[in-house]
């Protein structure tokens, strides 16, 4: 589960942004919007980006792709010009993601610039402990780096201060990781993190599976992104599978209620694939889903991880869901993921203002994207950040179009 993410100078976001799922106080009303873990922790399980076109949340959520792209992905670890604030890629780009797996709160930050690596650090501490007695698993801080003036993606040489824990990391692992094995793996990653977790180091295995398996970060209508859902889908045996459980007939029905069942075609799922509705008369409507219309289509396939949410305990960030899911149908989802007891987690950008309510959310849950018109920065912040708020005022919606709550919209 993701606790918190942070970022600075990607893309529009010059200072830190700081996203955090940590909920303030848990009134009874809202027990189901969090995940309580033996009454030590709670962490939300929704949350809404909202805010102007331009404004940021694209860029936000693309900070997450990047992100998870260095960490999983083999290939030179540099910032980008294009992903740096005002293509200022000599200023250090940072990220840091906060995460509970296994009973252990994993925190682990990664700083680059248009060299290489800075820096990477790892902690880890139980998820009952505070964040003080953090222990870390190792820490890399670069001291020197050649580069190639021929070819700006060789690097000539590189040498950093690395340290390891000890008592986390055993001595062969170590050995392995800082001598004949890490120098044929930093051929193919020189992220530590991965050399050490393909060198099977356990203490690294859960966090660096949970960044590669369940941290889901769709942005489908960027061009040329590697996230493309309707791509990997349709290659992909277990997503086969889990269209045939009966739980995901019961996620898609929460678009149309008369959808009683589904004909899976293996070979063409995505257009062949038979809906069955029944009637007010009790008779059948088959209709294939090339011929249903784009929102069913388009609900099909986001049903497939909203079912890795609810089933696997992945943590779903989805880039303007507006021609997916409606506010009725936003609010079945959000109803039907109350009702399970799970531990995944589902957070989506909007331009639909009537996504702004403080019924099937907490305050913070509702986060705001806004841009500085002077700096042309972004900042992130919560409804949570205005102390004056309460839930019996009006609609959210209502104090947003008034500009009361920044990051005013500019359709």
């Amino acid at each position: 589960m993701l606790i918190n993410f942070k970022t600075k100078n990607f893309c529009s976001f010059k200072e830190e942004a700081v996203f955090s799922l940590k909920p303030g106080k848990v009134t009874k009303r809202f027990e189901n919007n969090v995940i309580n873990i033996k009454d030590k922790i709670k962490i939300s399980k929704f949350a809404v980006i909202v805010g102007e076109n331009a404004g940021g949340k694209t860029s936000f959520i693309k900070a997450i792709h990047f992100f998870k792209t260095l960490i999983c992905s083999d290939g030179y670890i540099r910032s980008i010009k294009s992903f740096c604030y005002n293509f200022d890629d000599n200023i250090p780009q940072s990220f840091e993601i906060s995460a509970l797996v296994d009973e252990k709160i994993y925190t682990y930050s990664l700083e680059i610039d248009s060299l290489y690596i800075l820096s990477e650090k790892l902690y880890v501490r139980s998820y009952s402990q505070p964040e003080a007695k953090n222990q870390y698993i190792f820490k890399s801080i670069r001291t020197n780096c050649k580069k190639d003036l021929t070819d700006s993606n060789h690097i000539l040489s590189e040498e950093s201060d690395l340290d390891i824990n000890d008592k986390l990391i055993p001595r062969e692992f170590q050995f392995l990781s800082k001598n004949g094995e890490s120098s044929k793996l930093k051929s193919k990653s020189s992220i530590f993190l991965k050399i050490l977790y393909t060198l099977n180091a356990p203490i690294i295995k859960p966090f660096y599976d949970w960044i590669h398996n369940n941290l889901i970060v769709d942005i489908s209508k960027i061009k040329d992104n590697d996230l493309n859902i309707y791509k990997d889908i349709l290659e992909s045996e277990r997503r086969i599978e889990i269209l045939k459980k009966p739980e995901f007939l019961d996620i898609f029905k929460l678009v149309d209620s008369s959808i009683v069942g589904i004909e899976i075609d293996e070979k063409y799922p995505f257009t062949d694939t038979k809906i069955v509705r029944r009637m007010k008369d009790n008779s059948s409507l088959i209709i294939k889903l090339s011929h249903d219309s784009t929102g069913v289509i388009a609900f099909f396939s986001w049903g497939i991880q909203l079912w890795k949410v609810i089933y696997e305990d992945a943590t779903l960030f989805a880039d303007e869901m507006d021609d997916v899911l409606n506010v009725i149908l936003a609010s079945k989802i959000i109803n039907y993921m109350k009702a399970n007891v799970q531990y995944g987690q589902f957070i989506f950008s909007t331009h639909n203002i009537f996504h702004l309510n403080t019924i099937d959310y907490m305050k913070e849950q509702l986060f705001f994207i806004g841009k500085n018109v002077d700096t042309l920065s972004s900042e992130l912040y919560t409804l949570a950040d205005f102390k004056e708020y309460s839930y019996e005022q009006p609609e959210v919606y209502n104090l947003y179009l008034k500009g009361l709550l920044g990051a005013t919209p500019n359709e």
